[in-house]
């Protein structure tokens, strides 16, 4: 099994989140894909959902939503992991 799969085992449907404000519960964080053509840098970002992804779409249009996770270290390590 590789390293990106064992991670998107631990992600969850993001309908068994429940929205709190701009916030989820329980606390999720969000990997998205940007699909804005030219130059944005690292195109897989992390952060809180969905509040990473509100940010995403005002600065660089429309995002996809890669996996969401429990666990933000989860997050972090699988858009580095598509960033490299």
């Amino acid at each position: 099994m590789s390293f990106v799969d064992s991670l998107m085992e631990k992600a969850v449907s993001a309908h068994k989140l429940e929205s709190h404000g701009v916030y989820t519960l329980p606390r999720s964080f969000g990997v998205y894909r940007i699909t804005a053509y030219g130059n944005v840098g690292k195109r897989h970002r992390f952060g809180n959902h969905a509040v990473r992804e509100q940010e995403l779409h005002r600065e660089f249009g429309p995002c996809d939503v890669v996996a969401i996770f429990l666990d933000r270290g989860d997050a972090e390590a699988l858009a580095k992991h598509l960033n490299s």
